[in-house]
């Protein structure tokens, strides 16, 4: 009697113990960049189907996709990507089901990857809600979520030294093409085109200086 009193405690504990996470490989970002994001369930016992939602601060975010992934990409029949609502910073019915033959799952397994494009700075919480996860007898999974809380920033990075580097070539470049081509205008406009040898020679030295000054 004991025995089966463990062993339907030790079943009930399996049964509540599943966790779905928002996760991402990285959790700051700049206005204008892409952030990616996975659904995850994990501690789960004989999955079967899942259907949730996910919400976040229109402010911030903006929705893009829903993707399918893990072990429902290849068992999985009736993926949903949802129904997206910037306006409301939500993204509703996000579900998939298994075919009929396929196992279910055990352990952990991601559900589904998001794309969000970074539209606005502050701090948003993307959080999954009302979520269903059913077994093989289509039984309701208990499972607890956890959100992931997202910074995006107003600046962008500041530029690598390769990249200044760059842009200096490329105004010097851009200095000999006006030269190349106040020259062609007039073989008697010689004053404009030693003045603009003159800006070569300077830009030139502008960006060795530069690299001195970098190194």
């Amino acid at each position: 009697m004991c025995s089966r009193l463990l062993a339907l405690f030790v079943m009930g504990v399996t049964a509540q113990a599943a966790t779905l996470s928002a996760t991402s490989s990285q959790t700051s970002y700049t206005v204008g960049s892409s952030v990616r994001m996975d659904l995850t369930v994990s501690n789960v016992a004989d999955l079967y189907a899942f259907q949730l939602d996910v919400s976040f601060d229109p402010a911030i975010l903006s929705i893009q996709s829903a993707d399918e992934l893990g072990y429902f990409l290849s068992n999985g029949v009736a993926f949903s990507a949802g129904s997206i609502d910037n306006a409301a910073g939500s993204i509703r019915f996000i579900g998939d089901a298994l075919r009929g033959n396929a196992p279910a799952v055990a352990g952990s397994t991601t559900l589904a990857a998001l794309t969000f494009a970074a539209i606005g700075s502050g701090i948003t919480n993307v959080v999954p809600t009302n979520i269903i996860l059913l077994d093989s007898q289509l039984s309701d999974i208990g499972v607890t979520a956890t959100g992931l809380s997202i910074h995006v920033l107003g600046t962008s990075p500041v530029p690598e030294p390769q990249s200044y580097e760059m842009i200096g070539t490329g105004m010097l470049a851009m200095t000999f093409l006006f030269c190349q081509r106040s020259g062609k205008r007039t073989r008697n406009d010689r004053n404009e085109n030693d003045v603009c040898k003159h800006r070569v020679s300077a830009d030139g030295y502008r960006l060795s200086r530069s690299r001195r000054n970098r190194t």
